[in-house]
C-alpha cells in the first residue's frame, strides 16, 4: 500500500514537471515511466511509450553513442547535460536540451526540454554575426584564403590518390593471400569427396566444403563492396551466350533448392537474343544473389527465374538493334518482406529483420552489391512482396547484341527434328510451360499431359490415329503412376515399346540410372535443363536409336543400352591436351586432378620458363597459366608464346589462373595475350566453362551416321 502511494506521488511529480520526463532502464534503455506532458507533445500514448526505448525518439547517432556510454562513467545522483535532436510520432524533429540523472544502478531519469525557440534565436544571432564579419573582410584576406585553400586541396588530392593506390594494392594482396590457401582447401575437399568414403567421413567433409564456400562468398562480398566504394570495380564487355550463362548458373542453385525440397525452374522468353556483349560474370553474380536469397528464405513451394525483353525494348531476334534492355524476375513462395522493410534491404549491411542474421546468416551485402551492379549495367532493381506469401525481385540490365554468327546458326534445330511428335509428361505447371516452349523452339510437335494415366491415353490415341509419339519426356514423380512405372508400362506394350523415353526428373535419386537402363529409358537428365542440353540429348538418343534399330546388338545380348546423361554428353566432346603452368604444389594437384577427371590429359610446368620448354617439345591444345611464378611469370611467358606464334601462325588458347581479383587485372591479362582467366580458388564449373569458351574453335561435332540422318522418327 505504502509503495503504491509513493508511486502515485512520484507520478504526480513527473506530471507537474515543466519538462518532458522519461524514466528508463539502464540495461536496454526501455521507458518505464513518462509524464503526461511528454505524451501530449510527442504524440504517443503512455502504453506506446512503455514499449519504446530512448533510441526510438532520438535522431542524431552521436547522441545515441553518448547515451550508451553515459551511465558507465556516471555516479548515482550525478546530473549530465547534453544537446541533441528528438522526433515526434508524426516524424517532425526538434532540438532538445537533456539532463540525465542516474537514479540507481537499474534506472535513470531524463528531463527533456524543447529548445526550438532558443535555437532559432541563436541562428538569427549567428546570421547577424556572419554578415558583420563578411562586411569587415578585406580583399587581400579573401585572396590569401583562396590561395591557402587551393594549396590544401592539392595536397589532399595527392594524399587521396596515394591512399586509394595503397588501398587497391592492399585489397589485391589480401585477395591473393586469402584465395591461394582457400583454393587448396576447396579443391582438395572436392577431390576427396569423389573418393570412397564412409557416411561419417562424407558428412564431415560436406561441412568443410559448405563452410569454405560460405567463407569464400563472404570474402568475395567484402572485396566487391570495397572495390565499389573505391570506384575500382569495372564491367567487362565480352561476347557470351545468355542461355549458356544463365543455364550454368542455375545448375548449382537448383542443387541447393532440391536439398530443401523446392522446385527451381528458369525460363528465357523465345524472343530474347542469345549472343550478347557484356559482363557475364557480374550477371551471374546478380542472379546468384537474388536466387540464392529466394532459396534461403523459402521453405516450401518454388523459385522461378524468368528473363524477357523489357517492355520498352520489344524486339525480335531478327532485329538489328545493337543495345537491348532485358528484364529479369526471381519469384519465390517464401516468407515475404514486410512493407516497412522493403525500402532498406538494398542498403549495405541491412536485412529485412535483424533476426535474419541469426536465423539465415549472410553479410547483408549481396543485395547492395546487386543494386550497384544493375545500375552499372544501366538498369535498376526493385521488388514486390507480401509478407507470408512470397516475393518477386526484378532487375533490368542493358547488353549489346552480337550480329548473328555461323556458330549461332548451328544451334538451330536440325531439319530431322522438325514436326517430330513429342509427349511431355510433367505434373508441375511451371515445368510444363518451360519444357513445352523448349521443345517448341526445336520445331517439334508438342503434346502435354500432367499425369501417367493421361499419358497412356494420349499415346494410345496417337497410335490409333497413325501419328504415334516418337519421343516422351517424362518426370519421375507423377501424381498417379510413378514415372518409372509409366515407362515400364510403355515398354511392355508392343504398340508403344519403340517409343524413345527420356527421364527428366526434378530431383535425382540414387539408383535411378540403374532403373533407367533396366527399363530401356534412353536418357536421364535432372531439371533444370538447358535448351542446348535438351537438343544434344535428343540428337544423341536419336542417333543411338537409329543404330540400335539397325544392329539391335545390345538387345540380342541382353545388355542394357548406354544411358545418355550430362556426363556422357560431356564425354563425347573432344579430349584436350593441356599444359598447366603453376608453381604451387597444392594448386598443381587440385587443377591436375580436376582436368584428368574430365578425361583431358595434363602436363605440369613449375614456372613460365619450364612451360616454354615443354611447349617446344610437344603439342598442347590449351595452356593454364598461373600469373605469379618464379623465374618467369605468367604474363611474360604468355608474351613470349604470342611472339613465337607470329612465325608459326598457330594460336594456342591461354587461360590465366590468378588469386588477384582487382580492377584492371583481366584487362592486363588479355592485353598480354591471354584468352581468358579464372580466379582462385578454382571452381570446377567456372574453370570448364572458360575452357569450353576459349577452345570452341578447336572443338568438333561428331557427325551422325548416314543411317541416323536418314532415319524417319
Amino acid at each position: 500500500m505504502a509503495k503504491n502511494i509513493e508511486e502515485n506521488k512520484y507520478q504526480i511529480l513527473l506530471n507537474n514537471s515543466p519538462d518532458f520526463v522519461f524514466e528508463s532502464r539502464l540495461d536496454n534503455f526501455k521507458f518505464t515511466k513518462v509524464n503526461q506532458r511528454a505524451c501530449d507533445f510527442y504524440g504517443y500514448t503512455n502504453e506506446e511509450f512503455l514499449n519504446m526505448s530512448i533510441f526510438d525518439i532520438e535522431v542524431e547517432p552521436p547522441l545515441k553513442e553518448r547515451v550508451r556510454k553515459l551511465y558507465d562513467s556516471t555516479s548515482v545522483g550525478e546530473v549530465i547535460e547534453v544537446y541533441g535532436t528528438n522526433k515526434k510520432k508524426d516524424g517532425s524533429k526538434f532540438p532538445v536540451h537533456v539532463r540525465f540523472t542516474k537514479l540507481n544502478n537499474d534506472f535513470a531519469l531524463a528531463n527533456v526540454r524543447d529548445i526550438t525557440e532558443r535555437k532559432l534565436a541563436e541562428e538569427k544571432l549567428k546570421e547577424v554575426n556572419e554578415k558583420l564579419e563578411k562586411m569587415n573582410e578585406e580583399l587581400h584576406q579573401t585572396n590569401e584564403y583562396l590561395i591557402t585553400t587551393t594549396t590544401w586541396a592539392k595536397k589532399m588530392a595527392v594524399k587521396a590518390e596515394v591512399a586509394n593506390a595503397a588501398k587497391s594494392e592492399f585489397l589485391s594482396n589480401m585477395s591473393h593471400e586469402i584465395r591461394t590457401p582457400m583454393n587448396g582447401i576447396i579443391g582438395m575437399t572436392e577431390l576427396v569427396l569423389d573418393t570412397e568414403l564412409n557416411s561419417e567421413q562424407r558428412e564431415y567433409l560436406d561441412v568443410v566444403k559448405s563452410s569454405t564456400n560460405l567463407l569464400l562468398s563472404i570474402i568475395n562480398d567484402i572485396l566487391d563492396f570495397s572495390k565499389i566504394e573505391a570506384g575500382k570495380l569495372e564491367l567487362e564487355f565480352i561476347n557470351f551466350s545468355l542461355r549458356d550463362c544463365v543455364g550454368e548458373t542455375v545448375k548449382t542453385l537448383a542443387i541447393r533448392a532440391q536439398k530443401k525440397g523446392l522446385l527451381f525452374a528458369f525460363r528465357i522468353s523465345a524472343e530474347v537474343p542469345d549472343t550478347l556483349v557484356g559482363d557475364p560474370g557480374r550477371l551471374r553474380q546478380i542472379i546468384t544473389n537474388l536466387c540464392g536469397n529466394a532459396i534461403k528464405f523459402t521453405d516450401h513451394g518454388e523459385v522461378v527465374l524468368q528473363i524477357y525483353l523489357d517492355k520498352s525494348d520489344q524486339v525480335s531476334l531478327e532485329s538489328q538493334k545493337e543495345n537491348v534492355r532485358f528484364q529479369f524476375s526471381v519469384k519465390d513462395t517464401g516468407i515475404g518482406i514486410p512493407k516497412d522493410k522493403q525500402g532498406i534491404i538494398f542498403d549495405s549491411f541491412r536485412q529485412a529483420d535483424g533476426s535474419t542474421t541469426r536465423n539465415y546468416g549472410g553479410t547483408g551485402l549481396g543485395l547492395a552489391i546487386s543494386k550497384q551492379l544493375t545500375e552499372m549495367m544501366s538498369g535498376r532493381v526493385w521488388l514486390e512482396s507480401t509478407e507470408g506469401k512470397g516475393s518477386t525481385f526484378y532487375f533490368t540490365a542493358c547488353f549489346d547484341v552480337q550480329k548473328k554468327t555461323k556458330q549461332e546458326l548451328l544451334l538451330l534445330a536440325p531439319e530431322e527434328l522438325k514436326d517430330v511428335p513429342v509427349l511431355i509428361v510433367e505434373k508441375n505447371a511451371t515445368n510444363r510451360r518451360i519444357l513445352e516452349e523448349m521443345v517448341g523452339n526445336l520445331q517439334m510437335q508438342v503434346s502435354v499431359v500432367d499425369s501417367g494415366m493421361a499419358a497412356l491415353r494420349e499415346m494410345k490415341q496417337a497410335n490409333e490415329s497413325g501419328n504415334p509419339f516418337a519421343l516422351v519426356l517424362l518426370e519421375s514423380n507423377l501424381p498417379d503412376l510413378d514415372g518409372f512405372e509409366l515407362a515400364e508400362q510403355i515398354k511392355q506394350n508392343p504398340k508403344l515399346a519403340d517409343t524413345i523415353i527420356m527421364m527428366l526428373p526434378t530431383v535425382g535419386n540414387r539408383g535411378d540410372a540403374s532403373r533407367c537402363k533396366e527399363l530401356g529409358i534412353s536418357a536421364y537428365l535432372t531439371k533444370p535443363i538447358l535448351q542446348t542440353e535438351l537438343l544434344d540429348a535428343i540428337k544423341t538418343v536419336q542417333a543411338r536409336s537409329a543404330v540400335g534399330n539397325k544392329q539391335n546388338s545390345k538387345k540380342e545380348e541382353g545388355q542394357p543400352a548406354e544411358l545418355v546423361t550430362r556426363h556422357s554428353l560431356r564425354e563425347e566432346k573432344q579430349r584436350l591436351s593441356i599444359l598447366l603452368a603453376e608453381d604451387n604444389k597444392i594448386n598443381q594437384k587440385v587443377a591436375a586432378r580436376l582436368i584428368e577427371k574430365r578425361g583431358h590429359k595434363v602436363e605440369i610446368a613449375n614456372d613460365g620458363a619450364e612451360a616454354l620448354a615443354l611447349l617446344e617439345q610437344g603439342h598442347f591444345d590449351l595452356i593454364l597459366m598461373d600469373i605469379q611464378m618464379p623465374t618467369l611469370d605468367g604474363l611474360e611467358a604468355t608474351a613470349r608464346i604470342r611472339e613465337n606464334e607470329k612465325e608459326t601462325g598457330v594460336h594456342i588458347p591461354i587461360i590465366g589462373l590468378t588469386a588477384h581479383a582487382m580492377k584492371g587485372d583481366k584487362e592486363r591479362f588479355l592485353e598480354a595475350g591471354m584468352d581468358g582467366y579464372v580466379p582462385k580458388p578454382i571452381n570446377a564449373k567456372e574453370l570448364f566453362e572458360v575452357i569450353e569458351s576459349v577452345t570452341s574453335v578447336i572443338r568438333y561435332e561428331r557427325p551422325h551416321s548416314e543411317e541416323s540422318l536418314a532415319r524417319e522418327w
